[in-house]
């Protein structure tokens, strides 16, 4: 499926990329969690005209951990938890003595996001052969109204390609949102690598990956749902 922005063969290695990346974070995010994490409402909006349709951001108040990708790639996620699901998230990863210690919180949401924002940018570096980063992620308050127009305002200005899903714990009752928008180069660095032998060699190899493989039919199978409704 090719956008005004991009070609057949470059929107499917925009697609395949996500995926990718998203399956890795959701293992990791998994793993630290001891819960498989499913992926829910993912939605890829490959022009700037797109619509927020996906999240479910319905509570009051959430904690926002915002990290700024840098590099030859550059991005800005938010990893989102409402204050419920905040703290279920803490009483799971924090000893009992210190889950009442607000600090210590908010340092675990912030080491949740460095590893789930971590994951999805070691696959597009992979993938794309770039060198990119997570720059230190920080972590904010907003109230329903003001994250909405967060996000409707970054998927309006992203020129090239954004994301949005929700993470879900099986066992648990977790849910996170995770949103990404690409601000610069995107375009650009696609058109480059999507001809590329090794680029499609690169692809393949994450797609057979074992570790990935199951979490991986899961996100294909959302993503297509999604293209053909």
């Amino acid at each position: 499926m090719a956008s005004a922005s991009f070609t057949q063969e470059e929107a499917e290695l925009v697609q395949d990329t996500a995926k990718i990346a998203l399956a890795n974070a959701a293992k990791s995010f998994g793993k630290m969690l001891q819960d498989d994490m499913e992926l829910e409402h993912l939605a890829l909006h490959l022009a700037p005209s797109d619509k927020v349709k996906s999240l479910a951001i319905n509570e009051e108040n959430y904690f926002v951990l915002q990290t700024d990708v840098v590099g030859e790639l550059k991005a800005k996620s938010y990893l989102i938890f409402s204050y419920d699901n905040a703290a279920e998230a803490c009483q799971i990863l924090l000893p009992s003595s210190l889950v009442g210690n607000p600090e210590m919180r908010e340092a675990m949401l912030l080491e949740v996001d460095n590893i789930v924002a971590a994951s999805v940018v070691t696959k597009y570096a992979d993938i794309l052969n770039r060198q990119i980063t997570g720059h230190v992620p920080e972590i904010l308050r907003y109230d329903r109204t003001k994250l909405k127009n967060i996000i409707s305002e970054g998927l309006q200005e992203s020129p090239d390609f954004s994301f949005t899903v929700s993470f879900k714990g099986v066992k648990s009752n977790i849910t996170a949102e995770f949103v990404c928008f690409f601000t610069d180069m995107f375009s650009h660095t696609i058109s480059e690598c999507a001809p590329l032998a090794e680029t499609s060699q690169m692809v393949e190899a994450n797609k057979s990956d074992s570790d990935l493989a199951s979490i991986l039919g899961k996100v294909r199978n959302v993503i297509n749902r999604i293209l053909g409704g």
